[in-house]
């Protein structure tokens, strides 16, 4: 599984940079030897992938030596780049919040860390995809992750969102602003709702702690009536110990 996730997001790079591509290049200068995953020969740039979390450390040792060794094998003298680039599926990003403390303190000369997203051509600076996928409420931060749990129909470069009460609202192409006046009606249900759409006559709803409206019912909304098609809990409060 883990060689499937790899060999994936090695096509994904191959195809959205058709440079002069080698993959798994050898090197090995007075004995500093190793292969790197993915190297662009006329870009002077070489490439490690992850794909998954696992031997982080190791990805990060390998692809500093790799930017150190590799242009001395080949004789290449003219500076190189080199890119550790993340495959952008829950299981990194969650990890990658937790290092980016670590990753922001690197300063190896001429190092990026980049993310790659399936469906999305290109490759993406690591810290400001991380910074876009947090949106920060009063009541807690909703990450892309929590977003993904719900069942959302969101193009957001033509759609967008705003936050209203304290709560995001994820437009459809319609933007119906009723949901803007069904926000307002809803009392101190609003102080655990994180985020909600409207679509086509039905609500997508993500709560914290608890969900207040059930999936399946049907709720009175300014002059119409609303389904409800998916309502759960997207995030949980930290634990608080008291003394």
């Amino acid at each position: 599984m883990k060689d499937e996730k790899h060999s994936k997001l090695l096509r994904r790079i191959i195809i959205d940079f058709p440079f002069d591509a080698k993959t798994e290049e050898p090197y090995n200068y007075y004995g500093e030897r190793g292969f790197i995953d993915l190297v662009f020969l006329n870009k002077k740039i070489v490439i490690e992938l992850k794909a998954t979390m696992e031997d982080f450390g190791e990805s990060l040792r390998q692809i500093k030596k790799a930017l150190k060794f590799y242009p001395k094998t080949i004789g290449d003298t003219k500076e190189w780049t080199g890119w550790l680039v993340f495959d952008a599926n829950n299981e990194i990003l969650e990890k990658l919040e937790e290092l980016r403390p670590v990753l922001e303190k690197e300063k190896t000369p001429n190092l990026r860390f980049m993310i790659s997203e399936e469906n999305q051509v290109g490759l993406f600076d690591l810290f400001r995809y991380l910074d876009k996928c947090k949106i920060e409420l009063k009541k807690g931060t909703i990450t892309k992750s929590d977003l993904e749990e719900l069942s959302l129909w969101w193009d957001y470069s033509r759609c967008g969102s705003i936050i209203k009460n304290d709560v995001l609202v994820v437009w459809d192409m319609d933007k119906d602003e009723r949901i803007l006046e069904w926000l307002d009606s809803i009392g101190s249900k609003i102080e655990k709702l994180m985020v909600c759409q409207e679509r086509k006559g039905t609500l997508t709803l993500g709560w914290l702690d608890e969900c207040l409206i059930k999936s399946g019912c049907t709720i009175e909304a300014p002059s119409d009536y609303w389904g409800v098609n998916e309502s759960r809990v997207i995030q949980k409060s930290s634990l608080r110990f008291v003394e």
